[in-house]
């Protein structure tokens, strides 16, 4: 069997793609967010770099939290981040409603990347990150 070289050129590409060896550096990257003192549990923590893909992560009851961009808990690209924390919850009495408005728990200010005035330098040098958040 012969292939024509488009052919060939698409599974060398998706070859390529599928190995990952093409993907820029990660730092693994932790962290703690704290609001009025408390930990803050089941928030969304975003790194997003200047360029690049953003990292994600969720809470867990005690405020950790560790980021993933292109696998699970790799971590963040290098470089400066702005930080994004968000936690939303159903409006008040629409608790049982999987269409019910959500309020945010946190100051509205830091789900934005331009207002929420939370930067992180990722290095391998600074790998942990704390976030106390106030009113």
């Amino acid at each position: 069997m012969r292939l024509r070289p488009a052919t060939l050129g698409c599974l060398l590409f998706l070859a390529g793609c599928a190995s990952g060896t093409d993907l820029p550096k990660t730092i693994p990257v932790t962290g703690i967010v704290t609001y009025k003192g408390e930990p803050v549990d089941e928030a969304s923590v975003s790194f997003i770099p200047k360029s690049g893909r953003p990292a994600t992560g969720t809470t867990n009851n005690l405020g950790e939290f560790e980021l993933t961009t292109f696998r699970q808990n790799d971590g963040a690209l290098v470089g400066e981040h702005q930080v994004t924390i968000e936690k939303m919850v159903p409006k008040m009495g629409s608790e049982k409603d999987p269409y019910a408005e959500l309020d945010s728990v946190l100051p509205v200010r830091y789900t934005k990347p331009g207002d929420s005035g939370l930067v992180a330098n990722v290095s391998s040098d600074s790998t942990e990150f704390r976030f106390e958040l106030t009113d």
